[in-house]
């Protein structure tokens, strides 16, 4: 991991408070009504994967048929569970997409402790909450025609002593990328920040309510322009979000962001540049055996509407599941 460091004096003008780079757990969020609880994360063998959300699925469908549920299960492996299934359920290729749609939804699971002082979920309060989560994530498609999932996300809020508080975040992703999308080009000259669009170039005037910071966002996104070497469907499980990315440097200590007034006018070389940046800094925090899922880059003031930077309020990574050929 190369150094980490804040623009301390710039920050403090502008009353922005340090925040360390971390990667949140599942139970990293606000956690905070127990304080006994301690999140580990469940995380079985590659090949244990596909049949741990089979095994779950046989006994969703019994639930759903009024049989009998699943076991119960600990906390941690339940929420594992609902995430896996997820994003199991909704499958696919996923190359080739743009057009990132966000969504969240928070549920509370009754919750108990058993002998050994284990927090678990019963096997129907398990499966009900499931049925919820594929019910949103479907109507959420619906409402985005020729969407796909690239990913479900489910992290702990708050535990309680008798219910849990979970957060689903997911992420739709449409048609494939116009040919620019993937990679800058000779007319990428583009305000830093504001939306105020293309600032010279052929298309200078044009492009209101873009600017480099989503133009770096959907390069950094759409290189699902390129594939992840999978055969069959791809789905993703113990996902990770890093929060709040500031400032980072690189080897060298030279910024990996952009900073500058509003009104300058970053050509495609510079673009190119903080493109580079951006990968740089994805490609640092990247932890061992997981990949790049997605990121949210954007800005934020500095100083008093005069001092803009470019940021990372969101990098989420997971770990790749392939479901072979044909599936």
């Amino acid at each position: 991991m190369k150094k980490l460091s804040f623009l301390f004096a710039m920050l403090a003008l502008a009353g922005i408070s340090v925040v360390m780079i971390n990667a949140c757990s599942k139970s990293e969020t606000g956690v905070e009504a127990n304080k006994g609880y301690q999140y580990t994360e469940f995380m079985p063998d590659q090949g244990q994967v596909i049949p741990l959300i089979t095994q779950f699925n046989e006994s969703f469908q019994a639930h759903k048929q009024e049989l009998k549920s699943g076991g119960d299960l600990p906390l941690n492996e339940a929420l594992w569970m609902l995430e896996a299934g997820v994003n199991y359920e909704f499958r696919s290729e996923k190359d080739n997409l743009e057009e990132f749609v966000y969504d969240s939804i928070n549920i509370n699971v009754e919750i108990f402790i058993d002998e050994n002082n284990v927090y678990m979920i019963s096997g129907e309060q398990v499966c009900d909450n499931f049925n919820t989560l594929l019910s949103f994530t479907e109507n959420e498609l619906s409402e985005n025609t020729g969407f796909e999932l690239l990913m479900a996300d489910v992290e702990i809020i708050d535990v309680g002593q008798e219910y849990a508080e979970l957060k689903m975040t997911t992420l739709a992703a449409g048609t494939p990328p116009k040919p620019w999308a993937c990679f800058i080009q000779s007319n990428d000259y583009w305000y830093p920040v504001g939306g105020q669009g293309y600032c010279d170039g052929t298309n200078q005037g044009q492009g209101i309510g873009s600017d480099a910071s989503t133009r770096i966002n959907g390069i950094l996104n759409t290189n699902h322009c390129t594939d992840y070497g999978c055969e069959g469907s791809v789905f993703f499980t113990n996902i990770i979000i890093i929060p709040d990315i500031f400032y980072y440097e690189d080897t060298n200590g030279n910024p990996c962001f952009w900073d500058g007034p509003d009104d300058y006018c970053l050509n495609p070389q510079e673009m190119q540049f903080w493109v580079d940046k951006a990968y740089y800094v994805i490609d640092d925090l990247k932890p061992d055996n997981k990949v790049f899922i997605d990121v949210i880059f954007t800005y934020h003031v500095i100083v008093s509407e005069t001092l803009f930077a470019h940021y990372i309020p969101q990098l989420r990574f997971g770990t790749i599941n392939c479901t072979g050929s044909g599936n």
